[in-house]
């Protein structure tokens, strides 16, 4: 299938990224729904990290970036995301020549292009989360540019009404505004090179990654990503899953984050019990490995029926009633080994998300039955968490 842009506003084409997002921020589709649970809990453990983030040096390319384009005195909103997008380009052809792992975009510059989801828009959330920039409330990355072209404009117009500022004895102040930061935006970053494109590069420097665990630690300090800096635990960059994190390692966990620990495993294995029957019940049933799975779980169920669901979303903040009572209501035909009505519940939760021409489970054609579709356990990010711990530790032993 090919994708084509209609030139619709920033806002629309941001709306349409969001909806191609879901299809490939994991790889898979979302088959059943399950996106609050995995994404609740993620944000749990792992807050300011996205499934489509790479390094850790993100984190600080976009905000130099970023503050460098302010530092230029836009005017317009517009120019000043363009030359944003410039900026960003040419450190990716950088990084890209460095063959950098974890280069976002690397095929499409090899190519000669560039991407539509930029690092910026990756990253702002994070950058906004761990509190690297200090701003008058909350703001998206288009409401930065405007705020800071907004300013700017207002500063030049003053400039032009002959209004002179004064310093704290009352003498007139050095007005040249170039380079000089506005007064409602400040970037708490470590001092950076001005000739940022001469010094760009992928790894943390020790400086860099002493901010990064200062700022997280500070700003989410609740969060297992916290935890395991503080105690700066790095075992758990040789785990290869989230769901084989070894219960010796959970017991030195907070008991918030235990408790939490155990509540996403369970839900790991419920969903993940679903996937398996989701697979099982495509046209065809030639799934060996969806069979084979289904009967080893049979045996062992104990994890999956002793988790109090509705209490695990109210932890979450989750209110999604149809979620609820769609894994409540699976739970139940498990415990009752109903899998008749089991099977009955998935189709019918697949035909409310999609409706029926879209539907798999009504698709008699549904392509190859025998490749494993929607996913497996829930990693809730613990592989992008990883590469930016892996990322952190290597800065600060540098």
């Amino acid at each position: 299938m090919q994708l084509g842009w209609i030139d619709f506003s920033r806002e629309d084409r941001k709306k349409a990224l969001s909806v191609i997002a879901l299809l490939t921020e994991e790889g898979v589709l979302d088959e059943l729904g399950i996106g609050p649970v995995r994404d609740g809990f993620a944000d749990v453990f792992f807050p300011g990290t996205s499934t489509i983030q790479t390094r850790a040096k993100y984190f600080f390319l976009v905000p130099y970036a970023l503050d460098f384009i302010t530092r230029q005195r836009h005017t317009n909103p517009q120019e000043f995301l363009s030359a944003l997008d410039i900026l960003e380009r040419k450190c990716g052809q950088r990084l890209a020549e460095q063959n950098a792992e974890g280069t976002i975009g690397e095929r499409t510059i090899a190519a000669g292009g560039w991407v539509k989801r930029t690092p910026a828009t990756i990253y702002w959330s994070g950058i906004r989360k761990y509190g690297l920039l200090k701003s008058p409330g909350p703001l998206s990355l288009s409401e930065y540019a405007r705020l800071t072209c907004s300013e700017t404009k207002q500063q030049a117009e003053l400039k032009r009404s002959g209004y002179s500022p004064r310093d704290a004895a009352g003498n007139a102040a050095d007005d040249s505004d170039a380079g000089k930061p506005l007064k409602s935006i400040s970037w708490i970053l470590p001092p950076y090179p001005q000739d940022l494109l001469e010094h760009v590069c992928m790894t943390l420097s020790h400086e860099e990654a002493l901010h990064l665990k200062e700022r997280i630690e500070t700003t989410q300090a609740r969060c297992l990503l916290a935890h395991i800096l503080r105690t700066g635990n790095r075992e758990i960059l040789d785990i290869d899953d989230f769901n084989a994190i070894p219960m010796a390692m959970t017991a030195t966990f907070p008991p918030h984050l235990q408790e939490m620990f155990l509540l996403a495993r369970a839900f790991s294995s419920l969903i993940y019990e679903v996937r398996i029957r989701y697979n099982a019940m495509l046209p065809g049933g030639l799934n060996q490995e969806a069979e084979e799975a289904w009967s080893a779980f049979t045996g062992n169920m104990d994890e999956v029926l002793n988790l109090d669901v509705s209490a695990g979303l109210e932890r979450l903040g989750e209110v999604n009633k149809k979620l609820l009572n769609f894994l409540v209501g699976v739970q139940d035909d498990m415990r009752n080994k109903n899998s008749a009505a089991l099977d009955a519940r998935i189709k019918q939760r697949e035909i409310a998300l999609k409706g029926e021409q879209r539907a798999k489970l009504l698709n008699g054609d549904a392509g190859n039955t025998e490749k494993w579709i929607g996913g497996r356990r829930l990693e809730y990010r613990f592989s992008v968490a990883k590469r930016m711990l892996r990322d952190i530790f290597q800065g600060l032993d540098g």
